[in-house]
């Protein structure tokens, strides 16, 4: 307010004040059984603009505020003071109308989305406004200042109609089936539960091969076993806190598909995405309480096999070509072209990703017996000009990285070191599209890979066909990300060691994660086999006082780990444009407020009713630091890989962490 009033007209406006409630017929939030008596985590400050750190900290039943010329609580001044309420609430699915009641400045947010700005100088005012809400935990957050005068701060909803749907999903729909680019609509949806036949989903969006990304938050009222179904055509993949739930991502008529996971009470990421192929296009996602009959098996890797015969080879030199049964590749079928050229006639190839793999390819060789042997690669001629193809060698429980300039090459075995093989029929050679250079600037030729037994004779050259395929002009229109891996070239003999008995999973951990795998039983036992292979994303860190953050670039997603060795995950929702830190949160010196999608996490989401993340992780003690982790999710958790802080194995059956190195 600008002025003080007399006390006769102050008065006057606390009367008006409750009939103007009354009228309305107001009802207050009220905590049910269900919820914590003192839901709001009240921060006081003794300033208009929540400077500082609060002078008080306490917990209120409810915003339901009239103080009148009365300082709030002892230590806080009577005008020129500001509060912040913070609290995760349950609601029913529905149309709600929030209102609030203030003199003087309000600000209120629901899930982070801004729904009342009215920060200025203001008599008593009412302001309102409606939204959906869907079923689940939200968090709230109410900020105000008072200036001078009357200081007056209530928040109540009404509920207006009633939902028949569990929450809200945001819907990305593109024009291709890779979900590249910039979505061409983004919309909110109550369910995904479509059959569109042979119509476009909505205007502007093609009526085949397009894709859709649903993202949302989920609640869950109990921890238990809960069954997820999909029925789709044609692909799908969906993803629980980061955990590869459901991979069918291949051509198919409607298919369903089950899957049941352990899920911990309180709320999760959920991450679906879809795409059809041709023909008619169909998608439903549900999901109840309980095992519903026998679920279907955790998913697996999907790669392409060509089942033909290895090519003959010297003694001492197996050959792995890309028509051989130890090849297989992966990724988008749209993305990968064919030219008769390079060793016995044929390659596989593909444009370059600066950062994020869209395609893949592995070599599995079936050794004779274990021992050092040297490994080659073959680069034709042409469609192989990118100047960093960063081959993996997986051996014995280790991986060591080599690239090779494939410009300079012309179909010509290349060295990629000398190592150790156990002969255990899980060691490969890898390569993906990734290669640090301008997206799609580059062509990668995967063509044969050749194991040469230590003391054999070195290779000779290669004749090779010369007919050609035609090869397409258009690039893909695959949108990449933003960071650029480092390739590291090293070639050590290690010593062989003995690899234990392990119990068969389709899909076997190795490097680091495997070695954590392998020797820690319970690690083993609780995580179970790998629903997919390890996989290299742009990601980042950030280390505080009480636990990290992690953010994991492909899904979008935000781990928090708290040093009690708990885990939460949320959803990014930063968004360029938006502010990256709160001006009037001042960390004390040597300290760090976190920024963009880490401060959003910090400062808004909670841990239980009345304590935020930022309660429990207290300020970050590290800046920010982005780089490529590795991510792999197993059937009762995930493994993540730092290059500074070690392997953190995250357990879904009750959101707990353990850190190795």
């Amino acid at each position: 307010m600008s002025a003080k009033r007399p006390w006769y007209k102050a008065s006057y406006l606390v009367v008006t004040t409750l009939l103007v409630i009354a009228c309305i017929n107001v009802v207050l939030p009220a905590a049910s059984g269900a919820q914590d008596s003192f839901p709001w985590r009240g921060e006081y400050f003794n300033n208009v603009s929540l400077m500082g750190d609060p002078v008080l900290i306490r917990n209120d039943r409810a915003i339901d505020f009239n103080w009148g010329h009365n300082k709030p609580a002892d230590g806080l001044p009577v005008d020129h003071f500001s509060v912040r309420w913070t609290a995760s609430l349950y609601f029913e699915g529905g149309t709600y109308l929030f209102k609030t009641y203030t003199d003087d400045g309000v600000r209120l947010w629901l899930d982070g989305q801004l729904l009342i700005d009215q920060w200025r100088n203001q008599p008593a005012t009412l302001n309102e406004r409606e939204v959906e809400v869907s079923t689940g935990y939200h968090s709230l957050r109410m900020e105000y200042y008072e200036n001078i005068g009357i200081a007056i701060a209530m928040l109540w909803w009404d509920r207006l109609t009633i939902s028949t749907t569990t929450m809200r999903w945001r819907a990305e729909y593109f024009n291709n089936p890779w979900l590249v680019g910039a979505p061409v609509l983004i919309r909110e949806e109550n369910d995904i539960r479509y059959n569109w036949g042979t119509s476009a989903p909505a205007p502007g969006i093609v009526a085949d091969g397009f894709s859709v990304r649903w993202t949302g938050t989920v609640g869950f009222d109990y921890s238990d076993t809960y069954t997820f179904t999909v029925t789709v055509d044609d692909g799908v993949r969906v993803w629980i806190d980061g955990g590869l739930l459901i991979d069918a991502w291949r051509d198919q008529s409607a298919t369903t598909a089950s899957v049941a996971r352990y899920i911990t009470k309180g709320t999760h990421p959920v991450v679906i995405e879809y795409y059809d192929g041709s023909g008619d296009a169909c998608i439903t996602f549900t999901w109840q309480r309980g095992a519903a009959g026998t679920p279907t098996p955790g998913p697996t890797a999907q790669p392409t096999t060509q089942p033909t015969t290895q090519p003959t080879a010297p003694a001492g030199e197996i050959i792995v070509d890309d028509k051989s049964s130890g090849f297989q590749k992966g990724g988008p079928t749209e993305s990968w072209y064919e030219k008769s050229i390079g060793y016995n006639g044929h390659i596989y190839w593909t444009y370059n990703s600066d950062s994020q793999v869209y395609n893949y390819a592995r070599w599995t060789p079936q050794l004779p017996s274990a021992g050092n042997y040297q490994v080659y690669a073959f680069i034709p001629r042409d469609r192989a000009d990118t100047k960093n193809a960063r081959y993996r060698i997986y051996h014995n429980g280790q991986e060591h990285s080599y690239s090779v300039n494939q410009s300079v090459y012309f179909d010509k075995w290349v060295s990629l070191g000398t190592y150790y093989f156990a002969a255990s029929g899980n060691e490969y050679v890898y390569l993906d599209d990734v290669t640090g250079e301008p997206y799609a600037s580059r062509k990668i030729g995967f063509d044969a890979v050749k194991f040469v037994r230590e003391g054999a004779a070195a290779p000779t050259a290669t004749s090779v066909p010369t007919s050609t395929a035609v090869a397409p002009t258009s690039t893909p229109t695959r949108t990449p990300t933003t960071a650029a891996p480092t390739a590291t070239p090293v070639a050590p003999t290690p010593t062989p060691t003995a690899t234990p008995a392990l119990p068969p999973c389709s899909i076997t951990p190795i490097l680091g994660f495997g070695r954590i795998w392998s020797t820690h039983a319970t690690v083993r036992d609780r995580l179970g086999c790998p629903v997919e292979i390890e996989k290299n994303t742009w990601s980042a860190e950030e280390t505080f006082i009480g636990g990290y953050m992690f953010w994991r670039g492909d899904l979008k997603l935000i781990y928090v780990l708290y040093n009690d060795g708990t885990w939460q995950s949320f959803i990014d929702t930063w968004a360029e444009g938006q502010l990256e830190w709160d001006p009037g949160i001042v960390p004390p010196s040597g300290y760090f407020q976190p920024k963009r999608g880490f401060g959003k996490v910090w400062r808004e989401q909670l841990v239980r009713p009345g304590v935020t993340v930022r309660d429990k992780i207290s300020w970050a003690t590290t800046e920010e630091r982005g780089l490529n982790a590795s991510w792999q999710a197993y059937t009762g958790g995930l493994m993540l890989w730092s290059d500074t802080l070690g392997i953190f194995v995250l357990y879904y059956d009750n959101n707990t962490w353990s850190r190795y190195y």
